[in-house]
């Protein structure tokens, strides 16, 4: 049959990605926004 973790992880894995490029986008963009010395 299928494997219920599986099932659940992937999704997981998902959001976990996404997350993660909107947060080095707003990062860059943050980092455009505030001039360095």
């Amino acid at each position: 049959g299928l494997n219920p973790f599986n099932t659940i992880m992937i999704p997981f894995s998902l959001q976990f990605f996404l997350i993660t490029i909107i947060f080095i986008i707003f990062d860059i963009e943050v980092a455009m926004i505030i001039p360095f010395p």
